[in-house]
């Protein structure tokens, strides 16, 4: 047997080394998307919500604003120089440069200077859909009327000249563009923007983190938090937030550490010293640390093999290990209590029965966990399951070689089990007493699930402050940023089908306006800056036709023919040029031989108007609502229902096993299973709680 304790200990070492060396290389993985289905998503969109999820998970933004008061309206004050405010925000984050880099930097993705020159070019052969609209029904008399107006009230900053845009076409269209983002460029130095709005006043920078946020954890966090303090010493009085996806990550990464710490600390703690105080014996003890400790190993080792990686959240559930597994050495080791003159292998003979059925009820509970078709249960499944058998593995190969001299009976040891024989027993009760019992537990039970809650939400899985929501929430208010968890997916046989798609929900919010449903609603697609071949034909037609009948009252006045007579045509270089200057602004699209797909992003989507949002696109082909918050929180209320239904079906199971070998007896060992099972439910709807996937889960444990 000596080889085959060393086998398993080799296997176990393995375990450590594959485990360590998967975990430098590899961090574990902290966003709660990884915990979700992707079966059915199709491949298309799997790639852009990827791209998109890479834009983001590295970049935090600062905002310097004035504090909002209760009431949600800006505070006022004096008149803000945001151009002075502006060169002070670059010297101040210039001078603490050396404190926050390499964790974090200013971050010089987007150019606006350069797309405002590549806007410009390209904006020649666009136009905007209200223009479309106005000005394709206007006559000849009301065409020239209007470019005279517009001839006699020069606009600064025009794209093009007269002769060229007599109605301000490409004007507006570029102007447009540029307003879909509130914040503008306002100072600019060798080390990134300053952006800024007016109404209400803000100043926000771009950063970006120097590495995965999981893997420079501390060091970012002493980045940002030094970011704060050194901003708001600079702008006394003034609202600074830092927010971000890499917040996020940073709180669940800390979070799931504190827990795993915290429950794997006591657990242990509590097990080491009750063996100390039963055992009396530190080499009984040392085994049975090793025997869980190597459970762990070998579970978190079978987890990354199995999936290619593990979830924080399944390291922190595997922490219930400590409890479970040290069962398993301590069931051995009670067994040897007093009984010296017994050979390790006689009395592991006489166990084996029990702790294998031990063993194959934890499995079959965990089990009901792998059913369900959620990475995250599976890998939690995995975990358990796993653990449990390297537990088991450990007793049978390690303990009786390691077992070599007799445990006696402590004095304080037989106390107990003097003073556990005492208690009375069920069977000892008067049939009045137990029928009360009964019922009284009956009663609890019953009125304590009355008051249960069902609820399922995205917050069980990502329980972030709710300082740092109203943050985010606050922050995509003052950039208008799109969302990135409410979008539509656009699909087409080509790229021109997939832009004409994308129009075609452009066009249905266009035809939405003044409706207070869709009030706050915009929409960011790529058809936005380069429509596809239809509309840019259609453009150059009604452009050709406005300027003809311009040309009619313009023409004998000037003495020469408007320079727009030919209508401009798309510049495919004029277009790459923007293209490539919006690379970090523009929605990801994705382009096959067989399929090309985009996402559609929108902006000002609240509780509100999501409903609005989401009809936006019925009736278009190829485009498809996507609202994540809402799936997910389908998807954990589906798996919930069907882990309870699992759940139902394994306690029958373990109850047929113990049927099998106890017989009449069965009841005996399910009893305090469900008992306690009940109670808990009891307990759980008297204090008010929900119950949710992770209650659900809870009971599995049990």
């Amino acid at each position: 047997m000596w080889a085959a304790a060393l086998a398993w200990g080799l296997a176990v070492l393995a375990s450590v080394i594959y485990v360590a060396s998967s975990l430098i290389h590899h961090p574990p993985e902290s966003d709660i998307r990884g915990l979700l289905p992707d079966a059915g998503t199709p491949q298309a969109e799997k790639a852009l919500r990827a791209e998109l999820a890479r834009r983001h998970e590295n970049t935090l933004t600062l905002f310097v604003s004035r504090p909002e008061a209760k009431d949600g309206k800006v505070r006022g004050g004096a008149p803000v120089d945001l151009q002075a405010e502006a060169r002070k925000l670059a010297k101040v984050l210039d001078e603490a440069a050396s404190k926050l880099e390499p964790a974090l930097r200013r971050s010089a993705q987007a150019d606006p200077g350069r797309i405002e020159a590549a806007l410009r070019e390209a904006a020649e052969a666009q136009m905007t859909l209200a223009d479309e609209a106005r000005f394709g029904a206007m006559s000849a008399e009301a065409l020239g009327a209007s470019a005279l107006s517009a001839a006699a009230s020069p606009v600064a900053g025009a794209v093009l000249d007269f002769f060229h845009d007599p109605q301000r076409f490409a004007t507006r269209w570029a102007a447009e563009r540029l307003a879909t983002s509130p914040l503008t460029a306002l100072y600019e130095d060798a080390s990134g923007t300053v952006l800024a709005r007016r109404q209400p006043d803000v100043l926000a920078v771009l950063f970006e983190t120097g590495g995965a946020p999981v893997a420079e954890r501390e060091r970012l966090e002493a980045a940002v938090a030094e970011l704060e303090t050194t901003v708001r010493a600079a702008f006394p009085g003034m609202e600074v937030m830092v927010t971000g996806l890499p917040r996020f990550t940073l709180h669940a990464v800390g979070t799931a550490e504190r827990e795993m710490t915290v429950l794997g600390g006591v657990s242990l703690a509590v097990s080491v010293l009750l063996g100390i105080w039963w055992f009396g014996n530190l080499r009984t003890l040392c085994a049975m640390v090793l025997v869980t400790l190597s459970s762990f190993a070998v579970a978190a080792a079978a987890v990354i093999g199995l999936t290619g990686g593990i979830h924080l959240i399944a390291l922190v559930f595997g922490t219930t290990l400590i409890g479970i597994t040290v069962d398993y050495g301590a069931h051995y080791f009670c067994q040897r209590l007093g009984r010296g003159e017994d050979a390790p292998w006689t009395q592991l003979k006489k166990l084996l029965p029990n702790l294998t059925l031990a063993f194959l009820s934890t499995v079959l509970a965990f089990g009901t966990m792998a059913l369900a078709p959620l990475p995250g249960l599976r890998q939690m499944a995995v975990f358990g399951a796993a653990g449990v058998a390297a537990a088991f593995a450990g007793v049978v190969l390690w303990l009786p070689v390691l077992d070599v001299r007799p445990i006696p009976f402590r004095e304080r040891t037989r106390k107990v089990a003097v003073f556990l024989a005492k208690l009375p027993s069920v069977d000892d009760l008067q049939p009045a007493v137990r029928a009360g019992l009964i019922v009284a537990l009956a009663v609890f039970v019953l009125w304590g699930a009355s008051g249960l809650r069902l609820t399922t939400s995205l917050y069980e899985l990502n329980n972030a402050p709710q300082q740092m929501l109203l943050d985010a929430g606050r922050a995509a208010t003052l950039s208008a940023a799109p969302s990135i968890s409410q979008y539509y997916l656009v699909t087409g046989r080509d790229e021109a089908e997939r832009l004409a798609r994308e129009e075609a929900l452009e066009r249905a919010l266009y035809e939405k306006r003044g409706d207070p449903a869709f009030a706050g609603i915009g929409l960011v697609s790529e058809a936005d800056w380069f429509p596809s071949p239809a509309r840019r034909a259609a453009v150059a037609a009604v452009k050709r036709d406005v300027c003809a009948k311009t040309n009619l009252t313009v023409e004998p006045m000037l003495g020469a023919p408007l320079a727009c007579m030919g209508a401009a045509s798309p510049h495919p270089a004029a277009d790459q040029r923007l293209k490539e200057a919006l690379t970090a602004l523009l929605p990801p699209t994705v382009s096959t031989p067989e399929e090309s797909a985009s996402l559609v992003l929108l902006t000002g989507v609240t509780a509100k108007n999501v409903k609005a949002a989401a009809s936006l696109g019925a009736g278009i082909e190829g485009v498809h609502w996507r609202d994540m918050p809402a799936d997910i929180t389908e998807t954990l209320t589906l798996y919930r229902d069907r882990i309870a239904v699992l759940l139902g079906a394994g306690f029958l199971l373990i109850a047929v096993v113990l049927a099998v070998r106890f017989r009449k007896e069965a009841w005996r060992a399910l009893g305090p299973t469900a008992t306690a099972s009940l109670l808990t439910l009891g307990l759980l709807g008297a204090m008010g709680e929900s119950l949710s996937l992770f209650t659900v889960l809870a009971g599995v444990l049990l």
